[in-house]
């Protein structure tokens, strides 16, 4: 497969998570598990796979600018740039998803289609995820139960 196709559904498989957090308030058990930590996971080992593949033949670095420009150069590299981002700004948007609807984030209220409001405000307004602003570390384990 070519880094194009890899691309196109590592995006077409986020998409369905965003779309699943976004119906979240119709079964919040069920899409927040599928959409906040199913797929971000399968994402995941794509992204570990990709490593694990082309990482060792990159030119490049993190220790400056130009070395990660140099890096990134390589699209299997970028691809799994991509697929790390993808995971976890849905992992993310999930905790948000999953946080709102029991009123503890400051947007939620009562309302229940709070949950789709952070997802969309979430996937929107990337790199920065709304929902992180207030998630403490410890809450990340309310996604689990």
């Amino acid at each position: 497969m070519s880094p194009d196709t890899l691309f196109q559904s590592a995006s077409l498989t986020a998409m369905v998570g965003w779309l699943l957090l976004l119906i979240g308030p119709l079964a919040p058990a069920l899409t927040n598990r599928i959409a906040g930590l199913v797929i971000p996971a399968l994402l995941s080992v794509g992204y570990a796979a990709l490593v694990l593949a082309f990482w060792s033949g990159a030119s490049g670095g993190f220790d400056s600018l130009p070395n990660v420009m140099l890096l990134f150069t390589n699209p299997w590299i970028a691809l799994a740039g991509w697929v790390h981002y993808l995971a976890f700004d849905l992992f993310l948007g999930g905790m948000g998803s999953a946080q709102g609807p029991r009123g503890s984030h400051p947007a939620s209220g009562d309302d229940p289609g709070a949950g789709a409001d952070l997802a969309v405000r979430t996937d929107r307004l990337r790199p920065v995820p709304v929902p992180v602003l207030d998630l403490a570390p410890a809450r990340a384990a309310t996604c689990l139960r």
